[in-house]
């Protein structure tokens, strides 16, 4: 109460405000009411008992509102506001632009994760990847790219799969096939995306049975297993040269089993399993000769 003449009203039991008094104590020196080389050095010492203590009160505020976390940024914009109103040292003031400017830099880089993270998709996570990178250089809680961090390595370990499960089935190669069906499985891939490749595996371990069976049966030179064998490689693009082989393979398996069906007969029919030229012609003869001797008795 010293400092303030009885131009400046205040109200009982209440502290002026920074400033509020300043008005009134300039007003009354222009109007000279309170006259006097005495008043003027009066009044000047007020306004500037005013000024430090507005100053005390703006360097309070900007303490406050920056150790608020997370910082209350429409506090922050008004502490500063009023610290510049005050006159506080360009120093401080340019400290406070700075954690400002920062915290809303990461409230920006936040608000775009979390539109990235809305939109991304499979096929396209190079935003995410730049929200990421962003948020990351604005300092980002960890708490928060946690997650965006998470949802882009699933992302990229999808998007690995499907090109895994595409460049095998275009392959055809089986290894190709079972590690990237593997690969899907692992990375939560849907069965309907999955479905088609598994299709190819199944075709080509069939492809590879009904060749490896062919390959066994010509080596192995049994007809039934031969003809088998080249029936059921039919619509499976068996080379030619591996066909061919077994062709012949089959014809002389013919021709031997046609042999040994002639040589049954003659055994049949001369009682021997090695014969000479003529043996055929004379067991021929006996047997005529004993048929005739037969039917010429007498009744």
């Amino acid at each position: 109460g010293t400092f303030f003449p009885a131009c400046c009203t205040i109200p009982p039991n209440e502290t002026p405000s920074m400033g509020s008094c300043l008005g009134g104590v300039a007003s009354s020196i222009c109007s000279g009411k309170s006259g006097g080389a005495a008043e003027a050095k009066r009044a000047s010492f007020l306004q500037a008992h005013v000024a430090k203590e507005r100053q005390k009160v703006a360097v309070k505020a900007l303490r406050a509102a920056v150790a608020l976390e997370p910082p209350n940024l429409s506090e922050l914009q008004a502490a500063i506001t009023e610290g510049q109103s005050a006159g506080l040292e360009p120093e401080v003031m340019e400290a406070a632009q700075k954690i400002l400017d920062r915290e809303r830099k990461k409230n920006s880089a936040t608000a775009s994760l979390v539109t990235a993270l809305a939109r991304t998709s499979t096929w396209n996570t190079d935003a995410l990847r730049e929200a990421i990178a962003e948020a990351e250089s604005a300092g980002t809680s960890e708490t928060k790219l946690y997650e965006a961090r998470k949802t882009l390595v699933q992302k990229d370990k999808r998007r690995a799969a499907l090109d895994s499960l595409s460049a095998a089935a275009e392959s055809r190669d089986i290894f190709e096939l079972l590690t990237a069906i593997e690969l899907a499985e692992n990375a939560g891939i849907p069965e309907q995306e999955v479905k088609a490749a598994r299709q190819v595996l199944a075709d080509e371990q069939l492809h590879v049975a009904v060749v490896e069976e062919l390959d066994a049966a010509t080596r192995s030179g049994d007809l039934v297993r031969l003809r088998t064998a080249m029936l059921q490689v039919e619509g499976h693009g068996v080379d030619e040269e591996r066909l061919q082989a077994a062709r012949q393979a089959a014809e002389a398996a013919e021709k031997k089993a046609a042999k040994k069906g002639i040589r049954g007969a003659v055994l049949n029919f001369t009682g021997k399993e090695k014969y000479k030229v003529g043996d055929i012609t004379k067991s021929v003869f006996s047997k005529v000769t004993k048929t005739a001797s037969g039917s010429s008795r007498p009744q």
